[in-house]
């Protein structure tokens, strides 16, 4: 089995993390600048990590959706230039509970804010690989 890549996508900066070839682990693989070479960047990373999926945080407000048309350009994109499954996940708290669990393992300021991005796309591949193991998915198909 292939790995998925987990996104938790930013106007600034994209985290991501990767899943085992097993899906049943995630972890936090790098924080990237959202620039116009991502594409690129993608591409590259799909093969060699032997890419099949891609899990995407969406967030969900409560009647506040300024931030969704961004989401959901970048995932129109993304299944335009690499055609590979994308499920989304709710990404409501991952970023708060990534930022609490840095924090409890010491890291603060400019290496926290470093950090922070790929650890919030660990916790959405991870809360989507248990959905996924009670049968809660759905292939994005827009």
């Amino acid at each position: 089995m292939a790995r998925l890549l987990g996104i938790d996508f930013g106007t600034k900066r994209i985290g991501l993390a990767l899943s085992d070839e097993t899906r049943i682990i995630a972890s936090p693989f790098e924080t990237i600048k959202n620039t116009p070479s991502i594409w690129e960047y993608f591409a590259k990373l799909i093969k060699e990590q032997n890419i099949d999926g891609f899990v995407v945080g969406i967030p969900h407000h409560d009647g506040d959706n300024s931030f969704e048309p961004h989401v959901l350009g970048f995932i129109r994109r993304l299944k335009r230039d690499y055609n590979l499954p994308i499920y989304l996940q709710d990404e409501s708290l991952s970023s708060k509970e990534s930022r609490d669990f840095l924090i409890q393992t010491g890291k603060r300021g400019k290496k926290l804010k470093e950090d922070l991005d790929k650890y919030a796309a660990q916790t959405i591949l991870t809360q989507f690989l248990l959905s996924s193991e009670r049968g809660q998915i759905e292939e994005f198909q827009g």
